[in-house]
């Protein structure tokens, strides 16, 4: 490789090397704080989804408003708290909240329904 070509080379390529890496950075730290499980559409998870749906009178009256996830705990889970309208028997829309605990690796979700539930999957620090 010539002189020119190497300094053409070194002047487009190492910032595009560099950026790859801050890239990839970010996705570790993402992934870390369990981004990787939520939707980049709605930013909801759809394992929860689909089970709260199934819960639901009418799953099409299901309109997600909100999802917060917290980092990764010793047990492998991500704690998630999801806010969501459905209508209710009478017609009228409710705004509900359900709390789960997400696997790391599979981004599935575990609704917790009792305390000893949330004290296995999401210990205190």
């Amino acid at each position: 490789m010539n002189k020119i070509a190497q300094a053409s080379f070194d002047q487009e390529a190492k910032p595009r090397m560099a950026q790859t890496r801050q890239a990839t950075a970010g996705e570790t730290e993402d992934k870390r704080k369990g981004f990787h499980c939520l939707s980049s559409w709605d930013g909801s998870n759809r394992s929860l989804v689909s089970q709260v749906k199934e819960g639901l009178r009418n799953p099409s009256s299901f309109e997600h408003a909100d999802t917060e996830i917290g980092p990764e705990v010793r047990t492998g889970f991500h704690p998630l708290k999801m806010k969501y309208r459905a209508e209710n028997g009478f017609g009228g829309m409710n705004v509900e909240e359900v709390v789960a605990a997400v696997d790391h690796e599979t981004c599935r979700a575990t609704i917790i329904t009792s305390v000893e539930q949330m004290n296995a999957l999401l210990p205190a620090a």
